[in-house]
């Protein structure tokens, strides 16, 4: 059994993830694959327009964990805006890690540290789409079971009909919390203390690349929130609605 980085490429002209919904959605389907085929899964990040995902496992898990859920994402992408062959051919990358010279620790740190590097939060424990609040809080995730809820109740909520684990928790927002399903317990033993976990996110090349473009000194947006203000841009710059116009 080894460690994978699945990596996915940065779409040019569009994002994944348009509202906080589009956010839940991804989240649950993550669970809903987890449930079904008893994927290991360490860290993971949703970034507005790519994704990563460290997996526990073979090679073969990676590979049918990624398709599986650009597949399950694109249906629902297409459903809700009617966009065609959406990440069908969006290209990924998975990369086996090496154990060697903390090769473990500086991918997962890497993963973690998306967030920040991009400004949308200040650390990589500030983000909820992912897993950056899961290690050393010595918390219980907050929220309901998926046995507290009816079958009828589960699939409005998760809007499938597939089955979740019952052990996973829902938070109050509508999403299963990574809490409930992420090998926490082997994150935290490879990197042993939180001392340790901040050393390799506050080292990590992310962290160094986001210093040296000085951090928080340059207002930084959200490409959801950005895409959302595109058609009021459009119509009092351009006088249309409609960016493909331009």
């Amino acid at each position: 059994m080894r460690l994978f980085l699945i990596s996915t490429d940065h779409l040019e002209d569009r994002i994944w993830f348009r509202d906080d919904d589009d956010l839940k959605a991804a989240m649950n389907i993550v669970a809903i694959i987890v449930s079904m085929l008893n994927i290991d899964i360490w860290v993971f990040a949703l970034m507005s327009n790519h994704v990563h995902f460290i997996i526990f496992g073979n090679r073969s898990d990676a590979e049918l964990f990624i398709t599986k859920f650009k597949k399950l994402y694109g249906q629902y992408y297409q459903n809700k805006y009617r966009t065609k062959h959406f990440l069908k051919r969006n290209g990924v990358d998975i990369s086996e890690v090496d154990s060697k010279w903390e090769g473990w620790e500086k991918a997962m740190a890497y993963v973690q540290m998306n967030p920040p590097a991009a400004n949308i939060c200040l650390d990589a424990q500030g983000y909820k789409w992912g897993t950056g609040s899961c290690f050393f809080n010595g918390n219980n995730p907050s929220g309901k079971k998926a046995s507290e809820f009816s079958y009828r109740e589960l699939c409005r909520l998760l809007k499938t009909h597939a089955r979740i684990r019952p052990d996973m928790v829902i938070s109050d927002e509508g999403y299963v919390l990574p809490e409930s399903y992420v090998n926490i317990a082997q994150v935290e033993t490879v990197f042993g203390t939180p001392k340790r976990m901040n050393f390799f996110l506050n080292s990590s090349s992310k962290a160094r690349a986001r210093i040296e473009k000085g951090g928080q000194s340059v207002p930084s947006f959200s490409d959801k929130n950005i895409a959302a203000l595109i058609p009021d841009i459009c119509v009092s710059l351009f006088q249309t609605s409609n960016m493909m116009d331009l």
